[in-house]
C-alpha cells in the first residue's frame, strides 16, 4: 500500500460513508446506545461493526445489500464478533502489561542509582514502548473482525489469523490511519478542555481569548445548557457543574463517535479489500 492508495483510501472510504451517511450513522448511533448494555450489549455492538464492514464491502465489490439482509447473515455470528472482541483485547493488552511487570523490578533493583531514583524516566520510557506495542498490535488486529463479516463458515481465530497475515507489508499506513483516527477521535475532549465555564459571558457566548467559537455551537449550547439546569436547580456548586459537565462531553462523544464509525469501519473494508485483490 503506497502513498498514493494511502490518500486514496479515505477518498474512496469517505465516499462511500457519504453516500449512504442516514443509514450508517442510525446503525452506530444504536450500537453506541448498546455499549451502555453489559455483555449482550457490547456483543451487539461488536456484531453492528461488522454489519457496518460488510455493508461497505458490499459497495466495493458489487454485491450491495440491503441492511435487512446483511443483517440476517451478521446475527448469528453475533457472540462469534464479541469473542473476537475479546480476543483482541487481550492480545493487545497482555503484552504492555507484562511489559510494566518485568520493567518494574528491573528499575528497584537496578544497579544504576541514577535510574533506581529517576522513576519518572523509566515510566516514560515505559509508556512510549507501550503506546508503539499497541498500535503495532493493533495494526495487526486492525481487520480481525472484516473477515468474520464477509467470509462464510470462519471462525474466530480464522478470522484474526487472516486479518494478521493480510496486513503484512501494509503495517506503517495503517499506523498512520490509526494515529489520524486517534486524533479526529479525540477531538472533541480536546475541545472541551479548552471550553472552561468561567469564560461564560453576560450574553451568553462562550468566549476564548476574545474571540466567539461560532464553528463549535453545538457546545456552546450544551454547555450553556448546564449552566443552566445549575442556576435552576439553585447552585453554584462547583461539583455539580463539573459533574454536568462530564456528562456534556460523554454525551458529545457518543453522538461523535457514533458520526466517526462507520467511517472507520468503511476505511477497514476498503483495506482489506485493497489487500484482498493483491493476493
Amino acid at each position: 500500500m503506497n502513498i498514493w492508495s494511502f490518500g486514496r483510501l479515505f477518498k474512496v472510504a469517505g465516499s462511500i460513508y457519504r453516500d449512504r451517511f442516514v443509514e450508517y450513522y442510525r446503525l452506530a448511533l444504536i450500537a453506541c446506545g448498546w455499549i451502555l448494555v453489559p455483555v449482550y450489549g457490547w456483543a451487539k455492538y461488536a456484531a453492528t461493526m461488522g454489519l457496518l464492514s460488510r455493508l461497505t464491502y458490499g459497495e466495493l465489490t458489487g454485491n450491495s445489500e440491503t441492511i435487512r439482509e446483511a443483517r440476517r447473515l451478521i446475527k448469528p455470528k453475533t457472540w462469534l464478533f464479541f469473542g473476537a472482541g475479546i480476543r483482541e483485547s487481550i492480545i493487545l493488552y497482555a503484552k504492555g502489561v507484562l511489559l510494566v511487570l518485568i520493567s518494574l523490578p528491573l528499575i528497584r533493583n537496578s544497579p544504576f542509582p541514577f535510574l533506581s531514583q529517576s522513576y519518572w524516566i523509566w515510566w516514560y520510557a515505559i509508556a512510549l514502548a507501550s503506546s508503539y506495542i499497541w498500535y503495532r498490535m493493533r495494526s495487526r488486529l486492525f481487520l480481525y473482525e472484516i473477515s468474520l463479516a464477509v467470509e462464510d463458515d470462519v471462525s474466530v481465530s480464522e478470522s484474526v489469523n487472516t486479518g494478521w497475515h493480510l496486513v503484512t507489508g501494509a503495517i506503517l499506513p495503517i499506523q498512520i490511519t490509526l494515529w489520524l483516527l486517534s486524533f479526529v477521535s479525540t477531538l472533541p475532549l480536546t475541545l472541551g478542555s479548552i471550553f472552561d465555564l468561567s469564560h461564560v459571558d453576560s450574553s451568553g457566548l462562550l468566549t476564548f481569548g476574545g474571540v466567539v467559537f461560532i464553528p463549535f455551537l453545538p457546545f456552546l449550547i450544551l454547555i450553556t445548557g448546564g449552566v443552566a439546569i445549575s442556576a435552576v436547580l439553585g447552585t453554584t456548586d462547583n461539583t455539580i457543574t463539573t459533574a454536568l459537565s462530564i456528562m456534556i462531553l460523554l454525551l458529545i462523544n457518543l453522538v461523535y463517535g457514533a458520526l466517526l464509525i462507520p467511517l472507520c469501519q468503511s476505511i477497514k473494508a476498503v483495506i482489506y479489500q485493497n489487500l484482498r485483490t493483491r493476493e
